[in-house]
């Protein structure tokens, strides 16, 4: 049986990942072993890091329809 918590190799995009329960989200993900983005108005004082990875931060608002696309 494959395990369900395992992402390696994958891309996992969190928005409002830089603190309080999206940050818990993108250290889980880390932890995991996923590569992070993380999508906010305004990059975090410390990105978050686990799993001996550490998150990006991609500036973008997403009630913002064409940061979206871009």
């Amino acid at each position: 049986m494959q395990n369900p918590m395992d992402f390696n190799g994958r891309v996992v995009l969190v928005t409002g990942g830089g603190k309080g329960v999206g940050r818990g989200i993108s250290k889980r993900f880390m932890a995991a072993g996923a590569e992070v983005a993380i999508c906010g108005r305004n990059p975090p004082e410390q990105l978050p890091a686990a799993g001996g990875r550490e998150a990006f931060f991609v500036a973008c608002d997403v009630r913002k329809y064409q940061q979206l696309e871009a």
